[in-house]
């Protein structure tokens, strides 16, 4: 036992009854019906429906998943992270500035058409037709902002889970031997999710 308990206590949910799993350390020994041999394995036992599943057999599950993250990852090198918006960064954000400059000069327009009506140079036919014009731009451009400004959101924040996703490759594989368990186990729940399906299977997925 490691520093803090058990290591993968709680990181498995259990499908069946939505529990979490927890592993206490016993074992059982298993019997080979063909070969006669035993073999002992930890149990991680579900708290509700007492499922249970094989330590050896959760770790290679999540051994296979950072492997495939490190690969994924090392594959594609530093466009991994930069094929996550940089471009659509800059163009987006040049957008925006373009359609800023557009609304202060509606803006500007504005204000032009209000004194040439108070100071008699304008019509209040052309005044009114002018000005509704001039407020459905400004409007149109205020959506326009709001929906850029948003998707700006959305690139950055995915460049930052990219960033994320890099370093967490870095680490996975040597965090499953960490000396402290409890700081082990900590990191698995948060970035990890585990399920135990009711047919047995073990789903490991990036949250």
């Amino acid at each position: 036992v490691g520093a803090g308990g058990y290591l993968y206590s709680r990181l498995v949910t259990c499908e069946t009854c939505g529990k979490q799993m927890t592993c206490d350390g016993s074992t059982y020994v298993f019997v080979s019906k063909r070969s006669g041999k035993e073999s002992k394995h930890q149990n991680i036992r579900c708290a509700g429906c007492r499922r249970t599943l094989s330590f050896n057999l959760l770790r290679e599950m999540l051994e296979d998943a950072f492997v495939e993250l490190d690969e994924v990852v090392s594959a594609q090198g530093n466009d991994y992270v930069t094929q996550s918006g940089d471009h659509d960064t800059v163009a987006i954000e040049q957008t925006i500035t373009k359609l800023q400059g557009e609304q202060k000069a509606t803006a500007k327009s504005l204000e032009r058409a209000h004194r040439a009506y108070t100071d008699g140079l304008m019509d209040y036919k052309t005044y009114k037709a002018q000005i509704k014009r001039l407020q459905a731009q400004e409007a149109q451009q205020g959506e326009q902002l709001t929906v850029l400004r948003s998707r700006l959101m959305a690139v950055r924040t995915r460049q930052a889970r990219s960033s994320e996703i890099v370093a967490l490759a870095d680490v996975a594989v040597a965090m499953l031997d960490h000396k402290d368990v409890r700081a082990a186990n900590a990191w698995l729940r948060e970035y990890w999710e585990v399920t135990f399906t009711a047919d047995r299977e073990i789903e490991v997925r990036l949250k």
